[in-house]
């Protein structure tokens, strides 16, 4: 895999009031705590991928794989 194929991972400030496409879902909500597993893994055209998602925001908990 080439350098120029791999891409952070965003943080948490990076997170802030930004739009995440996952599967069904898009998710837009402010700056949240995510706690892993956060996985990013390369799909076979060296594209990252989201597969697990797990967020705690407003005493909820939220949860999405797409494996």
């Amino acid at each position: 895999m080439s350098e120029s194929s791999i891409r952070p991972v965003p943080t948490a400030r990076q997170l802030e009031f930004q739009e995440w496409e996952f599967g069904l879902f898009i998710v837009r909500m402010p700056a949240v705590r995510v706690r892993g597993p956060v996985l990013e893994v390369t799909d076979s055209d060296g594209t990252p991928e989201l597969r697990e998602l797990t967020v705690h925001y407003a005493g909820e908990s939220f949860y999405a794989d797409r494996s």
